[in-house]
């Protein structure tokens, strides 16, 4: 029988839950349900926040949902924090997103390369925009302290969204920037678009002097689009975030011409992963975007700054995957990588390393971090059969070398390296791409490398073998699907996954999900020239399931290792 609205509150403890509980029942916004998809506004009338106005104990149930999630740029801070004074607001507050803005500059400046004066004033204007957002967080956390039930905080997620300039072309509309393209076209201005700035990188200053904010558990950047912003400096500060369980970086790593300049962020970022908060962490997630070479005769410059075979960033990486609470990390980009990422502890092994650690995948760059490649033409195919190419045409009459930056490589005379540039302000997207390998379109490497993919596959099933909680974990290739794939999946017995359906084995579905499983999308590779080194990463895999193995032999259950190979 339906209960009475006297049975159906009966339980509630305070007038606060009541509100609650019949808020729950009201209308947010007008109805649009009668409308056609196509024809419903955004923009309807938003019936909630009109309830905030019935008495004091309904304005904190509405406004702990109206203001739970928030997007503020730097220029509004002072009108964010009057916005937020009410200690209720405060504590109802559970995602905020962080919009950073830039000085900013005139037409003239627009036709230029940013200088070092732009550098400096941009610098400033990014850590002086951090410093007060978080003067404004921790004043909110010592007020807070004593304060009334309704008003205890909620765990915050923190969002740096973006980083620009509103002088930048991307955010001046499609109607200035067609504007400004016909007077480059005409002569009448210089105009480099978002070229101005893509060898500019923004740093943190004064990062010791953040105080810590306990109240921030998720952590999220996306600052590798509009401008780049050093990701030492995202590291610098999550370290100030003691509570912190959940990472979600988009990060670049894609400065293609200084080399010197790649190598130091690279570098720099790896040595600071070690002032990430780790006793809570328990998800990390980091896109670390690299786009490989178009033209796949293009010799890359290395990655390393140390002089020693091993990749920084892969060894630092590794060493954060074994936070004692992690239970999940995926890295992606695709990343340039190595198999140190994979290197377990060295013996006695910890107890603490990757005890709970369930979900372990990436995504690869085929390119190695010292510049060579994880992937080959096809041995079997013509030397034209699958080379998509474009044809090499003239530069129409911007032949000249671009300006932008001065390569540092140095480590190769060849025409396909990086070489020197110029220091007159001009940019001529043509020879930009021919110097850092995006141009002469040339995809022929889609065939894996047997000796450099087997030492990561050995280095990754090694590793799995360390991790008893493992559920699944997987290794793909970043190469374009219309190209090649290239990927490997662990599955634990009674995990879940598409690819199940296509085994035929003669068993049913069920039968084969009660099973470990290891599935190779790796079209004609299976390392034949190789035989012996790839059946010793299987067996890596099959000792596995000795780690892993639990009652279900006393229930009858296969336990046996199915391995498949998929053909794209």
């Amino acid at each position: 029988m339906p209960r009475t609205i006297s049975e159906l509150f009966m339980d509630l403890s305070s007038t606060q839950e009541l509100v609650l509980r019949i808020l729950s029942f009201l209308e947010r916004e007008e109805d649009q349900s009668h409308v056609p998809l196509a024809f419903r506004s955004d923009n309807s009338p938003k019936f909630f926040p009109r309830y905030a106005t019935i008495s004091r104990d309904w304005q904190y149930a509405v406004e702990r949902e109206t203001f739970s999630s928030f997007t503020v740029k730097s220029s509004e801070l002072d009108l964010f924090s009057r916005t937020f004074a009410p200690a209720h607001r405060r504590a109802a507050l559970g995602t905020l997103t962080y919009e950073t803005v830039l000085p900013r500059y005139d037409d003239e400046a627009s036709g230029r390369f940013e200088n070092a004066g732009d550098k400096e004033a941009n610098d400033l204007a990014f850590s002086e925009a951090i410093h007060g957002l978080f003067a404004v967080l921790k004043s909110w956390e010592e007020s807070l302290l004593q304060t009334q039930p309704q008003t205890q905080p909620r765990p915050l997620k923190l969002s740096f969204h973006s980083v620009y300039s509103p002088s930048d072309i991307s955010r001046r509309g499609a109607e200035v920037c067609d504007l400004k393209r016909q007077e480059f076209e005409l002569g009448k201005r210089k105009f480099l678009r978002e070229h101005r700035y893509e060898h500019s990188v923004i740093r943190l200053q004064r990062w010791g002097e953040l105080p810590t904010l306990s109240r921030v558990n998720d952590f999220r950047a996306m600052v590798h689009w509009d401008r780049v912003v050093e990701p030492r400096s995202i590291v610098r500060v999550a370290s100030k975030f003691p509570s912190l369980e959940v990472i979600e970086w988009v990060l670049s790593d894609d400065e293609k011409k200084d080399a010197k300049l790649r190598q130091q962020l690279r570098s720099d970022f790896a040595r600071s992963l070690d002032f990430i908060p780790q006793s809570k962490l328990k998800s990390f997630t980091l896109e670390y975007y690299n786009n490989a070479p178009l033209n796949h005769h293009f010799i890359q410059s290395n990655a390393q700054r140390s002089a020693s075979e091993l990749d920084e960033l892969s060894v630092a990486l590794n060493k954060l995957s074994q936070s004692p609470n992690l239970g999940c990390i995926f890295l992606t980009g695709p990343i340039a990588i190595s198999p140190d990422l994979y290197q377990p502890p060295p013996p006695p092994t910890p107890t603490s390393a990757w005890q709970k650690l369930e979900e372990f995948h990436l995504t690869f760059n085929i390119c190695t971090p010292s510049g060579e490649w994880y992937f080959e033409r096809d041995p079997n195919a013509a030397s034209n059969d699958d080379d998509e190419s474009e044809k090499d045409d003239v530069d129409d009459g911007n032949s000249e070398p671009d300006s932008d930056s001065t390569s540092t490589s140095g480590e190769d005379s060849s025409p396909n390296s990086n070489p020197s540039i110029s220091t007159n302000h001009s940019y001529h997207p043509r020879t930009h791409d021919r110097q850092t390998g995006m141009y002469p379109i040339s995809t022929f490497r889609r065939y894996p490398a047997t000796g450099k993919i087997l030492a990561l596959l050995q280095a990754f099933a090694t590793a799995t073998a360390h991790m008893p909680a493992l559920r699944r974990a997987g290794l793909k290739a970043g190469l374009p699907p219309h190209l090649a794939q290239f990927e490997v999946l662990f599955l634990r017995r009674g995990e879940v996954h598409s690819l199940d359906s296509e085994v035929d084995e003669g068993l049913g579905i069920e039968l084969v999900r009660r099973r470990p499983r290891l599935y190779f999308q790796t079209g004609r590779w299976r390392a034949d020239e190789d035989g012996e080194a790839f059946d010793r990463m299987l067996d890596v895999f099959r000792r596995l399931q000795v780690v892993h193995a639990t009652a279900r032999k006393a229930h009858g259950e296969a336990d046996e290792l199915l391995i498949k190979f998929f053909e794209w």
